[in-house]
């Protein structure tokens, strides 16, 4: 079976009113950026224990494909017997048929039983959102998500308000680039060549960029695969990939740099 790319994984008074608003515009503005600096300079000192709490919402009840299937994926990544199960998926996902074996089952169709096996009550909502796939794998019609995509994003962070966001963004980017670098130094550095490999796939782009995600987060369950901590880092993890990609390809590649340096 193709991949992007593969490799072996071992395991955020009314004159002085102008005056006085002037003094209240700037006393506030000189606040703002107190916090902010001060909210930042925690985060940067402890970038985890930022305050990018998750917490499980009920199910949407307006019925689109892409909010439902974001729902029901968010949640089975919160259950760490399903986590293994969800990166199979994914790399099934990020594969292409092999030529050489043209009896072998189609990519899709062993992602769609794996979702099956996963959560058999949302067997339908799998495979709405992919086409509503035959026998062999090939959509009936034009998949209306990327189930690909929706996977790789779904969380239940909260989408933070216009007045948050820059201090979310941090905090986020902040506890991904900790999260790289507990990953770079796992058993004395042996992920290490695991990150330059995820570097190289990040700096193709396109598509690549979900292999990888997948090889990221796989890599990290492998080496730190216990408690709740886990599945919140895998989540912070999604989260910064689906703010942007090409963030994420940033820490990662800045943290190869600095090792080659």
């Amino acid at each position: 079976m193709e991949r992007f790319f593969h490799f072996s994984l071992t395991r955020f008074s009314r004159h002085s009113r102008p005056r006085v608003a002037a003094t209240v515009v700037t006393i506030c503005s000189g606040l703002s950026v107190f916090f902010l600096s001060h909210s930042m300079a925690k985060a940067q000192d402890a970038p985890c224990a930022a305050k990018l709490l998750a917490e499980q919402t009920d199910k949407p009840k307006e019925y689109s494909i892409q909010s439902q299937l974001n729902w029901v994926l968010a949640k089975q990544w919160t259950n760490q017997d399903q986590v293994k199960d969800l990166l199979d998926v994914m790399s099934l996902l990020t594969s292409s048929p092999n030529p050489l074996s043209p009896g072998a089952e189609n990519p899709n169709q062993q992602a769609l039983k794996k979702l099956e096996n996963i959560d058999g009550a949302d067997l339908q909502l799998f495979r709405a959102a992919m086409g509503d796939p035959d026998s062999n794998g090939h959509p009936a019609a034009a998949p209306p998500v990327k189930l690909l995509d929706v996977l790789s994003k779904a969380s239940f962070l909260p989408a933070p308000g216009d007045d948050t966001k820059v201090l979310f963004d941090y905090d986020l980017s902040a506890c991904s680039t900790s999260l790289v670098d507990s990953l770079s130094k796992a058993e004395n550095g042996k992920a290490m060549p695991l990150i330059v490999l995820i570097d190289d796939a990040f700096q193709k782009g396109g598509d690549t960029n979900y292999a990888a995600l997948y090889q990221l987060l796989f890599a990290y369950w492998q080496y730190f695969p216990d408690g709740a901590d886990a599945l919140k880092n895998l989540e912070i993890l999604r989260a910064e990939f689906a703010e942007s990609a090409s963030g994420l390809a940033k820490i990662v590649h800045a943290k190869v740099s600095a090792a080659q340096k």
